[in-house]
């Protein structure tokens, strides 16, 4: 090729658009080289060796390091290529699982959040809830802050061991059942839970239905009356309730200061005739 036909630094750094200082890095370092030197120092790129560059910048945004680009650069092969490619592909595919799951657990924020501040808190009313999904580990009181803290402890360990990442920014919730409710057993929880955008990681389903839902307001306040509130309305209604009672807490200190501000629904499912 004839020497107009080729580029100087700048005019190379220019057309890939990056620095200058990058082009010499990179020769530096023996990743990527102008294609002539000339005796006086000066630098020339062929313009087909940006198609060059711009793979390199592809494996780069892949998360491959720059050792790695320079190991490949030396044994490069299509074969080879193509073993790199696939490698990256299933990282890349991980990676976007693991997004759409946060983003799934961003549209589930915004959707509680929205949820609490559109509801009239400390009112008894019935709803109709679509099945949810859960992953549930045993509970114990929560007078006693040593179970408590261990029942915590031990639910997130569960949630670790089956490596479900995006799931420790979501809210936890409780359930009692609802028997100890009808005793005015308020204190011993049933189980501790995380709600779970897939099905296969779940092992407790709360069935779809309509349920009778009180928006709790303030949590330092005592729950026992938002509970007898929920029982007196299913008297005077002669309602039958079944399963158990759940408590999903909507806002807390990450949309709220002070726990006089959190909002908790509890909802219990209306038994089918």
């Amino acid at each position: 090729m004839k020497e107009k036909y080729y580029l100087t630094t700048g005019q190379f750094a220019n057309l890939v658009g990056v620095p200058k200082d990058t082009l010499f890095y990179y020769d530096k370092i023996g990743i990527f080289s102008p294609e002539m030197k000339k005796e006086n120092g000066y630098r020339y790129y062929s313009f087909y060796q940006s198609e060059v560059f711009e793979a390199i910048r592809l494996l780069k945004t892949l998360g491959i390091s720059l050792s790695e680009v320079k190991n490949y650069m030396k044994h490069k092969s299509p074969e080879n290529l193509v073993v790199l490619l696939e490698t990256e592909k299933k990282v890349l595919k991980k990676k976007i699982s693991e997004l759409q799951s946060m983003e799934e657990l961003l549209n589930k924020r915004i959707s509680s959040t929205t949820e609490a501040i559109e509801k009239d808190l400390n009112q008894v009313g019935i709803e109709y809830m679509t099945t949810t999904f859960l992953f549930a580990t045993k509970a114990g009181s929560v007078v006693d802050d040593d179970i408590l803290l261990e029942s915590i402890q031990s639910h997130f360990k569960s949630l670790r061991s089956i490596k479900k990442q995006t799931v420790f920014s979501q809210s936890i919730g409780w359930t009692l059942h609802s028997e100890k409710i009808m005793k005015k057993n308020y204190e011993i929880y049933d189980s501790i839970y995380t709600t779970m955008s897939d099905e296969k990681y779940s092992n407790f389903i709360k069935e779809a239905g309509n349920y009778i839902v009180l928006y709790h307001n303030n949590v330092q306040a005592d729950l026992s009356v938002s509970y007898q509130k929920i029982l007196t309305y299913i008297e005077e209604n002669q309602i039958e309730i079944e399963g158990y009672f759940f408590e999903e807490t909507l806002l807390d200190d990450l949309s709220v200061n002070g726990y006089e501000e959190f909002v908790v629904k509890i909802s219990v499912r209306i038994k089918n005739k």
